[in-house]
């Protein structure tokens, strides 16, 4: 016998932001099979309502008697509800909830991106052309570069993801687990749930925070993340005399770290010679462990 759906007369109801349709089904002792079929009957949307994203459709046994299908009877409802207030509804394990903090704070610079112009007190001024140190300070025939600091407001972007994780994965094991990939950089492609997928070395993992009421079937695990992107030339604004042989492209993976050893060098400006500093080697090196950070997905 095949199976039947039909709506109950007069069975329409519900509110402004949420509906209910009812249906009857005959033919079936499986209630997954009850399901498909009243999921094939149903409109995906009602009155302008999309179906509830937990729970569209729940059943009701009427009759059932496995040995003779013809004769059982379900009843099911299809649940509309408007997305604004699915928005609000309860959070269940496996959901995840996420927010954005762009970092703020200052970074040290000791190099310019491009020198801009300079000029000697009585002569023209000059465009370009300087080597672009910072700062230069000269003690006592001893010079260094003390840089300056800028404001970073386009910096390491945070990101605080907030999952709901079954109480019977939040084990010793996976919080040590945890623990030991704190201020580790991902060694791999790695994506943050429901967010984005990041290079190697663009993701360090800062820490997690988490809470969780005894009887409670999930623990509310807070994570964040820092983002730094990776950068294909970090020398690329540069003056040719002061980058690699061909104008090499100096790549910076996101969370190494780049600095730069100077030497003294003449420079003619405006008919005179001064010594400056200029770049001898621009060093870029790991200074935070890596790991495969898929461990923090339980």
């Amino acid at each position: 016998m095949a199976i039947e759906v039909w709506e109950v007369p007069d069975s329409r109801g519900g509110t402004e932001e949420a509906r209910t349709l009812k249906f009857q089904v005959r033919g079936t002792a499986d209630d997954g099979d009850v399901i498909d079929a009243v999921d094939a009957e149903a409109p995906a949307t009602h009155e302008g309502l999309p179906r509830r994203a937990r729970e569209p459709i729940t059943i009701d046994a009427i009759n059932v008697d496995e040995r003779n299908p013809e004769d059982c009877l379900w009843e099911a409802s299809v649940h509309y509800q408007s997305v604004e207030t699915q928005r609000t509804e309860p959070r269940e394990t496996g959901d995840a909830i996420t927010s954005f903090q762009i970092g703020g704070g200052t970074l040290h610079v000791t190099q310019a991106i491009t020198h801009v112009r300079h000029f000697v007190p009585g002569q023209a001024i000059v465009e370009g052309g300087a080597a672009g140190a910072i700062n230069v300070v000269d003690e006592g025939g001893r010079r260094r570069v003390e840089g300056v600091d800028v404001p970073q407001l386009n910096g390491a972007q945070l990101v605080n993801l907030t999952r709901y994780i079954a109480a019977a994965s939040f084990t010793s094991g996976y919080r040590k687990t945890v623990s030991q990939l704190a201020l580790h950089t991902n060694n791999a492609g790695f994506t943050i749930v429901g967010i984005d997928a990041y290079a190697e070395c663009e993701v360090l993992f800062l820490g997690m925070d988490a809470n969780w009421r005894a009887g409670d079937d999930d623990v509310e695990a807070q994570f964040q993340f820092a983002i730094l992107k990776n950068v294909a030339d970090v020398c690329s604004a540069w003056h040719n005399d002061f980058r690699p042989a061909a104008a090499a492209a100096v790549a910076k993976k996101g969370w190494e770290y780049l600095w730069i050893k100077y030497q003294d060098q003449e420079l003619a400006v405006g008919g005179k010679t001064i010594i400056t500093q200029v770049p001898a080697f621009v060093s870029i090196d790991q200074v935070l462990y890596a790991a495969d950070l898929t461990a923090l997905n339980p």
